[in-house]
């Protein structure tokens, strides 16, 4: 992996066992790193990970509006939007910690995927998704618009969400040759690169 020599800010928000925290932290091997969380248990998890990382620091927020008291350059988000129950206070709470020309990456799941969750719940299958309202593109879109976010990059990703080689194989072959709105709508994964 390539490392980026560059000393910035990075917030990784919703941090859960601090996975994501951990793979950044070998790239951008000179940035400090806050890894947030609505969760003790999960924290603790994270501290645990991320024990021998000297650039990594550990946050608890209770709430939707947070205040850091810190900007950053760069934001991670993944997988958290759809667990939030105000997320529009939400993604103002992440604009206001973002520096200018700073970007926030964030990945949610797509909508069409929910009669899947529905499907798991009625077998009695455990996924551990916990509460969650899968949140329509067009009004991620919006919402990023209003809040003068300028969308940078869009993508949709993962069509079988094991982690084998020919799932994987598959991915990387659907993903080049469907058309954009095909994907947009039977892929399981929207990420968007965001830009204050």
């Amino acid at each position: 992996k390539e490392k980026i020599d560059l000393k910035l800010n990075i917030l990784d928000i919703q941090t859960r066992s601090g996975v994501g925290s951990y793979y950044w932290s070998k790239i951008f091997k000179k940035s400090s790193f806050l890894c947030v969380d609505f969760s003790d248990g999960l924290l603790k998890k994270a501290k645990n990970r991320l024990k021998n990382k000297k650039n990594c620091s550990f946050k608890k927020i209770e709430k939707e509006k947070f205040n850091l008291n810190k900007k950053f350059d760069i934001i991670f988000c993944y997988e958290t939007i759809e667990h939030v129950y105000y997320y529009k206070e939400f993604i103002k709470s992440l604009k206001k910690h973002l520096k200018k020309n700073g970007y926030i990456i964030l990945t949610c799941p797509n909508v069409s995927w929910e009669i899947v969750h529905w499907l798991t719940a009625i077998v009695e299958f455990n996924h551990s998704e916990g509460p969650h309202r899968f949140i329509k593109l067009k009004k991620l879109q919006d919402m990023f618009k209003e809040l003068d976010l300028n969308i940078v990059e869009y993508n949709s990703t993962i069509f079988l969400p094991f982690n084998n080689k020919i799932s994987i194989q598959l991915d990387k072959y659907l993903t080049a040759i469907l058309p954009k709105k095909i994907k947009q709508f039977l892929m399981l994964r929207h990420t968007f690169i965001v830009k204050n």
